[in-house]
């Protein structure tokens, strides 16, 4: 089963993994993080314990923050590019947005979560 990391629940705790976390903010961390605190609100589980969580597992840099004006500034850059919507299936919050927007979201969660990988995978110069 591998790692786990206790994050409290009113009736325990989530034993969350490492591949858990990954997936879960994959899933709807293009939302934003206001949308991923309210998910695990809703899940009654412990915010700080999830951090903690995506500490203890090197995932923090999934906890991306992604403003309007971020996702305003991505589609203007899209339609710029001339880019295709996708034609993935999207999760039902994604599609409340719209394709437009959602695409923005993905894209933009995508590119800082390489990015933050990309600096991770390359050790700082002495």
């Amino acid at each position: 089963m591998g790692e786990t990391f206790p994050v409290r629940t009113p009736w325990g705790a989530e034993r969350m993994t490492r591949d858990g976390i990954r997936k879960f903010l994959t899933e709807i961390g293009p939302c934003g993080l206001d949308y991923v605190y309210h998910v695990l609100n809703v899940h009654m589980m412990n915010n700080r314990d999830f951090e903690a969580a995506c500490n203890h597992f090197g995932v923090r840099h999934l906890l991306v923050e992604i403003t309007d004006s971020d996702v305003e500034d991505e589609i203007e850059a899209r339609k710029a590019r001339a880019e295709p919507a996708s034609t993935d299936p999207l999760l039902l919050m994604m599609e409340v947005l719209g394709r437009e927007a959602a695409d923005a979201r993905i894209a933009i969660y995508n590119r800082r979560v390489a990015e933050a990988e990309a600096k991770i995978a390359t050790p700082a110069s002495a």
